[in-house]
């Protein structure tokens, strides 16, 4: 996704985290904010409401 995004979104980078499941950890991201008001990538996903459980 910061691959994607990352023309658009800033991005802060949190470090590496081993996720129960898979052989390798991933890398975590902090989104900070919008870089430019010009809106969404195409290929960057639309942003979704918070879900609450």
């Amino acid at each position: 996704m910061v691959a994607r995004c990352s023309d658009t979104i800033a991005f802060r980078p949190l470090g590496e985290a081993q996720v129960k499941g898979r052989a390798t950890a991933l890398e975590l991201y902090e989104v900070v904010g919008e870089k430019a008001q010009s809106g969404w990538l195409p290929d960057c996903p639309e942003p979704q409401e918070a879900r609450q459980i």
